[in-house]
């Protein structure tokens, strides 16, 4: 797409005449099938959907525990024998 973007120049330039027209750049046929990673898997981030799953644990985890220190932080929960 911006492979021959100097040569093609502006539209605002004001130093071409009409007859230095810009050629079509043929557009790339695009392919009427979408190609899959797998059998039904949806590729996100480049990722399998193990690798997906694991980071969403962890982030649960994360987030968990953290929610956590900040409630004990605040003293809205207290752990007894403290």
């Amino acid at each position: 797409m911006f492979d021959d973007l100097r040569s093609r120049g502006s539209a605002f330039d004001d130093d071409e005449t009409p007859e230095q027209e810009i050629e079509a750049v043929p557009a790339k046929k695009k392919s009427s099938r979408r190609k899959s990673a797998g059998p039904s898997e949806i590729p996100i981030l480049g990722m399998t959907a193990l690798q997906r799953l694991v980071i969403s644990i962890m982030l649960f985890l994360d987030i968990s525990v953290l929610g956590f220190f900040l409630l004990l932080a605040a003293e809205r929960v207290v752990i007894p024998g403290f």
